[in-house]
């Protein structure tokens, strides 16, 4: 193992540039005045910069056995003409890429290029989740996140946003590589959350083609008029399944539905707006006596009365408030109460609005059934 500790380092090191150091090299609280340029250097074992000052690092293509740390790194100085300060693209790392701080004041203002990288461990920390780091992440990848690297969603998002856009393209790679990770590391639910991120990510940049991609001013013209819809599509498959991730979100709203749909459908009942669903029922004696304008004593709810003690209610199906409004929004089932009763526009208030309530829910219960039956089937899902 080779150590420098606390040098002052003025020229280039171009020795190092497709070599290889055949062990360990440290290098302690030094200042590399000078840009490093080292593609394609092999390491037999780690190679650390701890508490050093770099100007620029390049280490393309480069093979370290052991680990590759930066800690307390400050790089300040020149980047290539990219705004690139750490070029580590291609490398191959047996053990861990270590990026931590040892102190406040540590800053990296270029960017860590990160391109077709491939790591056994990646330790970081916070800081370069959410501080002024940038990072291209595209086709890098990793085993796992080692040490007490963040490995809940929020920071990780973070971290990704920096790394996601390289030159206007975006790459879902790193959410992909991310969400591997913490699945076969036991976290699920962080990892369904990148997932989600994902997807919504995915749907707002096929927008943006859309538009992009439409060369003629019609088709341009047309494209920009149906992307309101396709936003509220894409918005609809977020809150209602989470792009397909969150099938159980969809029966959540089902069951909303349900609740919501039953409260008109009993207060309609309870006014007396309801009628059997039958030319049979509303043509017979029996209905009639109940219905009339001028009966004694009144009946403020016909239908109740109907169903109670007429030999033909009797036998009709029993209302139920909470049935109905399942007929209603569930499109699955047929529990027989939307063709048994209907409500009526000419008896009261809550029948009114029922009336017309009714084509709402069923809609709204059809397009939350098809979102959940595509999110479970994994139609919906785009990676």
């Amino acid at each position: 193992m080779f150590k420098i500790a606390g040098a002052q380092i003025v020229g280039e090191l171009p020795f190092l540039a497709d070599s290889r150091i055949a062990a360990s090299i440290i290098f302690d609280s030094c200042t590399f005045q000078a840009d490093i340029e080292a593609p394609r250097l092999k390491v037999d074992g780690d190679l650390v910069f701890k508490n050093c000052h770099i100007q620029y690092l390049d280490l393309s293509g480069a093979k370290i056995a052991g680990d590759l740390s930066f800690e307390g790194l400050n790089s300040r100085g020149s980047h290539d003409r990219d705004g690139r300060s750490l070029r580590l693209q291609n490398i191959c790392v047996g053990g861990a890429l270590i990026i931590r701080k040892s102190d406040t004041n540590n800053t990296v203002s270029g960017v860590i290029d990160l391109t077709a990288a491939s790591v056994g461990s990646l330790i970081d920390d916070a800081h370069y989740c959410s501080g002024q780091a940038q990072y291209i992440l595209a086709g890098f990848t990793y085993n796992r996140l080692g040490g007490a690297a963040p490995k809940d969603a929020k920071n990780r998002l973070t971290w990704l946003a920096k790394g996601d856009t390289w030159q206007h393209h975006f790459s879902p790679h790193p959410y992909k590589q991310l969400a591997k990770v913490l699945h076969d590391m036991g976290h699920e639910a962080d990892a369904t959350k990148i997932r989600v991120a994902l997807g919504k990510k995915l749907r707002h940049h096929a927008r943006k083609e859309r538009i992009a991609n439409a060369k003629h001013p019609i088709h341009r013209l047309c494209t920009m008029a149906t992307t309101p819809a396709l936003w509220i599509w894409h918005s609809l498959s977020l809150l209602l399944t989470g792009h397909g991730f969150r099938p159980e979100r969809s029966l959540i709203a089902l069951v909303l539905l349900w609740v919501l749909a039953t409260i008109p459908a009993h207060l309609a009942w309870e006014e007396g707006s309801f009628a059997p669903n039958s030319a049979v029922a509303l043509q017979s004696e029996s209905w009639a006596i109940y219905d009339a304008d001028n009966n004694h004593p009144p009946h403020p709810n016909p239908a109740n009365d109907w169903s109670l003690t007429s030999s033909i209610g009797r036998d009709w199906e029993s209302f139920s408030a909470i049935a109905y409004a399942a007929d209603v929004v569930v499109p699955i089932i047929d529990l027989g109460q939307t063709d048994a009763w209907a409500p009526s526009t000419e008896r009261g208030w809550w029948g009114k609005q029922l009336w017309w309530l009714r084509w709402v829910f069923t809609t709204l219960g059809w397009i939350v059934t098809a979102l959940g039956a595509a999110a479970l089937t994994g139609i919906i899902r785009r990676e």
